[in-house]
């Protein structure tokens, strides 16, 4: 009798010893998608930074000299007059970004999520960032060699710049595919970032309601508003991504 008794005693102790573990658990959890949302919204929120400052001044400066260079050329042909080109050029240096993905990689990998391509998109952004601070390591070196090499003249250097034809048919586009890409790499990062943050704040939500079925007080799930982000045409719409959604 007295062994049924400590056995029938012992039940109601594991249940809830079993249901502590489980709360501290989902508690943890919570706790790990909230610190994650606040490193990819720092991720979106600084690729963001760089682009308003650097990428998208940067990108309207070359289209605006491009058309600038090929209207003096065109009227210079009408005309029959040798064309004098100046142009002032972007040549600020971009710093490389520099993003909490390791942080951000350690809570995405070890998260139990129940969204199977939130472990996916980290990848690339992951790849997204190492893409663009090499495109930006890339025009730094472009840089360099328009400042310091020699050139026959000023025309021969501000072609091979803007990537137009020259007299002799010569096309040299390094360095204008290098500044889209920089381009481009940001606009990968912010989207990424923000499809993560996404997707980590609906994992947080679902486990803010799983424990608040068994516990009073639970830390609110972190939630991120780009909406004056959006205003300012900083984000990337998801058309630009459908091939990649579409395949998610």
């Amino acid at each position: 009798t007295s062994l049924a008794g400590a056995f029938a005693g012992a039940i109601p102790a594991y249940v809830i010893a079993r249901v502590s573990e489980v709360r501290k658990d989902r508690l943890n959890s919570l706790r790990a998608s909230n610190h994650a949302v606040v490193l990819a919204t720092a991720c979106a929120n600084m690729a963001m930074s760089i682009k308003a400052q650097h990428v998208r001044p940067m990108l309207r400066t070359f289209a605006k000299n491009v058309e600038k260079i090929e209207s003096e050329r065109a009227a210079s042909i009408l005309e029959g007059k040798s064309v004098v080109i100046h142009v002032q050029a972007d040549l600020i240096t971009i710093t490389p970004l520099h993003l909490p993905i390791d942080a951000l990689k350690t809570y995405v990998y070890s998260m139990n999520l129940t969204d199977p391509h939130a472990v996916g998109v980290m990848a690339q952004l992951e790849l997204s960032l190492a893409d663009l601070n090499s495109a930006i390591a890339i025009r730094e070196s472009l840089l360099k060699e328009f400042k310091d090499g020699y050139y026959e003249n000023e025309e021969q250097r501000v072609f091979k710049m803007y990537g137009l034809m020259s007299d002799d048919g010569n096309v040299d586009e390094m360095y204008s595919t290098t500044i889209r890409a920089i381009g481009q790499y940001t606009d990968d990062i912010i989207f990424f970032s923000i499809f993560l943050t996404d997707r980590l704040t609906a994992h947080a939500a679902i486990l803010h309601e799983n424990i608040r079925r068994i516990r009073s007080k639970v830390p609110p799930p972190h939630s991120t508003d780009f909406s004056m982000a959006r205003c300012q045409a900083l984000i990337p719409e998801d058309m630009e991504y459908e091939n990649w959604l579409r395949g998610i």
